[in-house]
């Protein structure tokens, strides 16, 4: 008499097989919102920094805040300028001193 072969998956195996596909493609997701997020935000960092300093090379650019402040130490005057531009949640400064 001939025993019969078995052929293919075993239901608890192909159960297996897909709860780690499932867990894999969960982790794939995830990943790739955590990217499209950073990609964003470095982005849109990038664009206020651009504004930044085209406003800096003396282009006429909407949206940037100067502000001046004047400080004595020891006999001598430092001017600090500080430029600031936002956009959303994300902010660029730029910290500028002079010697008077």
């Amino acid at each position: 008499m001939k025993k019969k072969v078995k052929k293919g998956f075993t239901l608890v195996e192909v159960l297996v097989a897909f709860i780690i596909l499932a867990v894999s493609y969960t982790v794939l997701i995830y990943l790739h919102s955590n990217a499209m997020k950073t990609y964003y935000h470095a982005e849109n960092l990038f664009k206020i920094v651009l504004k930044l300093d085209n406003y800096l090379t003396g282009e006429v650019v909407e949206g940037v805040e100067v502000s001046r402040e004047k400080m004595k130490v020891r006999g001598l005057t430092i001017v600090q300028e500080t430029f600031k531009t936002s956009s959303g949640k994300v902010s660029a400064y730029f910290v500028r001193w002079k010697v008077e």
